[in-house]
C-alpha cells in the first residue's frame, strides 16, 4: 500500500464582545507541526482585525493579510514558516462579532 496522507479539516468559531477581544490563535506565532496548513474563511459578521501573518523560520515578515470576504484562503508551507492571527473585536460594540474559518491540515505519512 503506497504512504497514505492524513487530512485534518477544523471549524474554527472566533467570538468577541465589547472589551473581550476574540483569539484565533491564543498560543501566539507558531507552527501546527504539519506538512501543509490553509485557512478558508467562511465568513465574519460584525468584525474588525484578526489579521493573519506569516513569517519565516528567523521570524522575518513574509505576508500579512486579513482575510474578509467568504472564500478567501490561505496556504501555508507549516515546514518553513510560523504563522499567527491578531485578535477580532466588534466593528459595533453594542454586538457580539464572529468569524468562522476552516483550517485544513496535511501530514503525509
Amino acid at each position: 500500500m503506497p504512504s497514505a496522507e492524513v487530512w485534518a479539516c477544523l471549524p474554527f468559531r472566533v467570538l468577541a464582545s465589547a472589551g473581550q477581544d476574540g483569539q484565533a490563535t491564543p498560543e501566539g506565532r507558531h507552527r501546527d507541526g504539519v506538512t501543509l496548513v490553509s485557512s478558508l474563511l467562511i465568513g465574519r459578521q460584525n468584525v474588525t482585525g484578526g489579521e493573519s501573518s506569516v513569517y519565516d523560520m528567523a521570524g522575518a515578515p513574509v505576508l500579512a493579510t486579513t482575510l474578509s470576504k467568504p472564500g478567501s484562503l490561505l496556504l501555508g508551507d507549516d515546514r518553513h514558516t510560523l504563522h499567527e492571527v491578531l485578535p477580532i473585536r466588534p466593528l459595533d460594540p453594542a454586538q457580539g462579532a464572529r468569524c468562522d474559518i476552516l483550517v485544513t491540515t496535511l501530514l503525509p505519512r
